[in-house]
């Protein structure tokens, strides 16, 4: 192992720390970590699901999320809007009512 010795603490304080440096090898390293390790994974070399939690726990590794779609749906009541229009054309107020 490339980091032999060093506590998930120090790792995480140099990885997540103020030293830009030292933090700049550490993203390195923690890429390499998680690319062997997925690759592995895929390889079956290691089993999968101990590699899943592994990289969420110890690596802030995480599912991407399919996008929300919200679709609103609404039906118009062609005739409420014609005679909307008609009232509009009339001069009366729209104030009040509804559109469907």
């Amino acid at each position: 192992m490339l980091l032999r010795g060093i506590s998930t603490a120090t790792y995480n304080q140099y990885l997540f720390g103020h030293d830009e440096e030292k933090a700049e090898i550490m993203v390195q390293i923690d890429d390499y970590i998680k690319e062997t390790m997925l690759t592995l994974a895929q390889l079956g070399e290691i089993k999968e699901v101990s590699t899943i939690f592994r990289g969420k726990a110890s690596h802030g590794m995480i599912e991407a999320s399919a996008p929300q779609v919200i679709e609103h749906r609404e039906i118009v009541d062609m005739s409420s809007i014609r005679k909307m229009i008609d009232d509009v054309k009339e001069g009366k107020s729209l104030k009040g009512k509804k559109t469907h």
